[in-house]
C-alpha cells in the first residue's frame, strides 16, 4: 500500500490544526452548556467552512440530549477552514 506524499500529509495536518483552533473558539460558550463535562471530543464533517456535529464524546449525535444540542449550536456558529470536498474532523479539548 502506498503512502501519501509529504505535501499531502502536511496539508492534512495543517487542516486538522486549523479545525481544532476554530473549534476551541467555542470553549467559553460550551462551558456554559448544561451538563458540560470537563473535556469535549467531537467528530465533525466540515464543508464550505461549516461543521456538522456527527458525534459527541463517543456517542452518535442525539438531538434529545441537551449537551449534544448545545455542542451542535455552538460549533455551528463557527467558520472552519474552507474545503473543496467534505472532510471528517476530530476535535478534542478541555472545557475547564
Amino acid at each position: 500500500m502506498g503512502s501519501l506524499p509529504d505535501e499531502a500529509v502536511d496539508a492534512s495536518l495543517r487542516a486538522a490544526d486549523s479545525n481544532q483552533t476554530s473549534a476551541e473558539a467555542a470553549a467559553p460558550a460550551l462551558r456554559a452548556c448544561p451538563d458540560a463535562p470537563n473535556n469535549l471530543t467531537a467528530r465533525l464533517q466540515v464543508h464550505h467552512r461549516r461543521g456538522t456535529v456527527l458525534m459527541v464524546d463517543g456517542e452518535t449525535f442525539d438531538d434529545e440530549n441537551p449537551w449534544h444540542t448545545c455542542v451542535r449550536r455552538e460549533l455551528g456558529h463557527l467558520e472552519f477552514p474552507s474545503t473543496r470536498t467534505p472532510v471528517k474532523a476530530r476535535i478534542r479539548f478541555s472545557l475547564r
